[in-house]
């Protein structure tokens, strides 16, 4: 499959999602989909241990974290495995719950990105059985996890962790599920279940515009894919111009690039024939 595609029937071509003509000009994503039941963070996901938690370590703690953190930015996954799995050892008495879930989900995930899968997927798991409390590292275990098992090709059960994460009150919000809900959505899009598809790639819009740009700029132009290839320019308008932003003209300038962005690509005779 080609890399700058998307899967599914509604392909599109993925474009630098910050460029200025990906943003809306005024908040219409929130509109679009299902409206979030509370404030989705605006911050993107990475895996650095953010600074109030890094605050919380031990001089000890910190030193051996560093230690790791060296060596996963290094892109050396082996060598970060060794030493996030030191960290556990070491100061398993001693650190906090909330420290001890992050350093085991930081350890699957080096093995994950040393293609070590299985031994990946069950630190993940021991994640989510023995650190329940602690969400911030629940919900990225439970999404490497489901990449973990869709890499090993076990679609299904790796479809069933983007299920669980979009379908948990205390994951639907996290950045990473911004993945969750386009994998599904590809996935029912392969299975010609259209609607199904739309769906979540307009939550995926509606949620994440902020905290999951590129995730949510992928989602946008698949739906509007469906809609030029259906033929429904209303629908398209519909979805994206309302009563808030009718009269804004920067905002409609920018549905009209988008229209233009994904036009090119939806009517090009060789990737869709005649």
């Amino acid at each position: 499959m080609r890399s700058d595609v998307l899967p599914g029937r509604y392909s599109v071509p993925r474009v630098n999602s910050r460029s200025a003509c990906a943003r809306p000009a005024t908040n219409v994503l929130q509109t679009a989909g299902e409206a979030p039941k509370r404030k989705v963070r605006a911050a993107q996901w990475n895996w650095v241990l953010p600074a109030d938690r890094y605050k919380q370590l031990s001089v000890f703690e910190r030193a051996q974290y560093d230690k790791a953190a060296t060596f996963l930015k290094a892109n050396d996954f082996r060598g970060a495995a060794a030493e996030f799995e030191k960290f556990k050892i070491q100061f398993q008495e001693s650190a906090t719950a909330s420290t001890l879930a992050y350093m085991t989900f930081m350890y699957g995930y080096c093995l994950y990105q040393a293609k070590d899968r299985n031994a990946a997927v069950k630190t993940f798991t021991d994640v989510l059985d023995y650190f329940k409390t602690e969400t911030e590292d629940t919900a990225a275990s439970l999404f490497f996890k489901g990449l973990a098992l869709l890499d090993n090709g076990d679609t299904r059960k790796g479809l069933e962790c983007m299920q669980l994460m979009v379908d948990n009150e205390d994951h639907r919000y996290h950045p990473l599920a911004a993945g969750a809900l386009r994998r599904l959505a590809e996935n029912y899009s392969k299975q010609k279940q259209t609607d199904l598809a739309v769906k979540y790639w307009k939550q995926a819009c509606a949620d994440f515009w902020q905290a999951n740009p590129e995730e949510a700029n992928e989602a946008r132009r698949a739906v509007t894919s469906v809609y030029f290839q259906k033929g429904d320019y209303p629908g398209y308008e519909g979805w994206l111009i309302n009563e808030s932003n009718r009269d804004n003209v920067q905002h409609r300038r920018w549905v009209a690039l988008q229209a233009h962005e994904v036009a090119m690509w939806v009517f090009d005779q060789n990737a869709y024939g005649p």
